[in-house]
């Protein structure tokens, strides 16, 4: 695949006239100052091209508390409470489903990897689980499934 950017953030700083390339979804080449290729391969990138973010702490099941938590001022002893309420409710399927509007959202907002901490496999007991649970056999299967692997 190619692309090319009138502007675009490369190494460096920002350049102009960017050929983008990938083969098999890894880039091969960035290239600045290039001339648009003449072919029908190139799809033509409007505004300007910035590289994808990182988030590096992600705790997708917030999303839960997305607006519950900070009526009559709330706390921080607040807050906690209402999220292990939500944490405990969970079940891979549930978590899945917030993760998957959660990521979505992310990745709209240019976020391409995400560093993901799933504190509730441990909410229901409070100590760390020696054996695999169904959040540690299915959460790398459904996180592939959202694209971010």
């Amino acid at each position: 695949m190619k692309w090319f950017a009138a502007v675009a953030q490369v190494p460096g700083g920002v350049a102009k006239n960017v050929l983008i390339e990938a083969e098999h979804g890894v880039f091969t080449a960035v290239t600045p100052n290039a001339h648009l290729p003449l072919s029908d391969d190139v799809t033509r990138l409007p505004g300007v091209v910035l590289p994808g973010f990182a988030n590096a702490h992600s705790h997708a099941f917030h999303r839960a508390l997305r607006g519950q938590t900070h009526h009559d001022g709330g706390t921080f002893w607040t807050w906690r409470k209402a999220m292990y309420d939500v944490a405990s409710r969970l079940n891979p399927d549930t978590y899945y489903a917030l993760a998957r509007a959660t990521y979505a959202e992310m990745a709209l907002a240019g976020i391409t990897a995400v560093g993901e901490f799933i504190t509730c496999t441990t909410v229901r007991t409070g100590c760390l689980m020696t054996t695999p649970t169904p959040w540690a056999t299915r959460w790398p299967r459904q996180r592939a499934m959202l694209g971010f692997d």
